[in-house]
């Protein structure tokens, strides 16, 4: 079936924020060529003492934000691994004064390290950690 048919299935706030999850992960994926993860990560922490208060209301809209992350990641013609997934949904959440935390890990796999990114907010994890345990080298709030 054409994702056409399918984005046509689906409410129009789940189509609005798939739509903006597909360009903000074009955004982030343009920043992340051009600039450094330390300017990016300057611009994602919260300069304000907001508190870790959730409702209905954002616990709907963060599991509308999982899924579209999902869809993102199946529609996308380009790269979109944990640090795209996770720095996007930074991006929505902080433009939603919603506060999350975003976590780089790293892990030693036989000769290679391999890095994680992953983003919860509310305990709720927007991008999964994955099974690994991970080594956390950077947390960053927001």
């Amino acid at each position: 079936m054409c994702i056409i048919h399918k984005l046509r299935k689906i409410s129009k706030q789940e189509f609005l924020i798939f739509l903006e999850t597909y360009i903000t992960s074009i955004i982030v994926r343009f920043k992340l060529m051009i600039f450094s993860f330390k300017y990016i990560q300057k611009k994602l922490k919260n300069n304000s003492n907001s508190t870790n208060h959730s409702n209905a209301n954002e616990n709907e809209l963060i599991e509308l934000i999982k899924l579209s992350l999902k869809r993102t990641k199946k529609y996308t013609p380009f790269r979109f691994y944990c640090i795209e997934q996770s720095l996007t949904a930074a991006a929505m959440l902080k433009r939603r004064k919603i506060p999350f935390t975003l976590y780089v890990g790293i892990y030693k796999n036989k000769q290679q390290f391999e890095t994680h990114v992953w983003l919860i907010t509310n305990n709720n994890y927007i991008v999964e950690k994955g099974n690994y345990t991970f080594s956390i080298i950077q947390e960053i709030h927001g």
